[in-house]
């Protein structure tokens, strides 16, 4: 659970980064574990001033704003409805069978289809 917190906060590398940069550490510091309190404790409170530095040189950072995504070419939601009312007009004028086969080569991808 503590893992999905940070994969949130920090992002999935962050949380990688936090992950190696904790074990590091404790192998650098196991010296200095007394034994007072449980070693997982004593790792936690490591990944946790860990994670507390990684936000922090987050905040550092300047985020630059995202350029403006350029004009899209794509059909707009009234463009779709337009398209999809026109479609089951279309769809609705076939029989049955038709509307199976339609159905059955668009699901597989196929582009067109061609009368027997």
């Amino acid at each position: 659970m503590w893992l999905h917190h940070c994969e949130r906060s920090i992002g999935a590398a962050g949380a990688d980064d936090l992950a190696q940069e904790t074990f590091v550490l404790k192998y650098r510091k196991i010296h200095d574990f007394r034994g007072d309190a449980a070693f997982s404790s004593w790792l936690l409170g490591i990944a946790h001033n860990q994670f507390r530095n990684i936000r922090r040189r987050q905040r550092e950072i300047p985020h630059e704003t995202p350029p403006e995504p350029p004009p899209s070419n794509e059909p707009t939601h009234a463009d779709n409805t337009a398209l999809r009312q026109d479609l089951g007009a279309a769809l609705s004028q076939l029989t049955e069978d038709e509307q199976t086969v339609l159905t059955f080569a668009t699901s597989k991808g196929f582009r067109t289809v061609k009368p027997p």
